[in-house]
């Protein structure tokens, strides 16, 4: 979810209208996301406008190794953030 968008409050309120049991995020600031060949873009979904995508480079997508190390990198890069409540 793009949190730069809108009030926490609301980016809260769609989490939980898709997840009854949501905590909150890992948030990964979009540069930082974006190092080791990767790509953010904004996706809106009907039910999420604020939604985005980590695309990974091409020629990682399909080795499951390079899918793993992306995503301990990007768990690395994250910080907790709670929801708003």
């Amino acid at each position: 979810d793009r949190l730069s968008v809108g009030s926490l409050k609301e980016s809260t309120a769609i989490a939980d209208a898709r997840n009854p049991k949501f905590f909150g995020w890992a948030v990964v600031i979009a540069k930082d996301a974006e190092r080791s060949g990767r790509k953010v873009a904004a996706s809106p979904l009907k039910d999420n406008p604020r939604h985005a995508d980590i695309v990974l480079p091409a020629s990682d997508a399909q080795d499951r190794c390079e899918q793993i190390r992306h995503a301990q990198e990007l768990r690395d890069l994250s910080v907790w953030r709670p929801r708003a409540d």
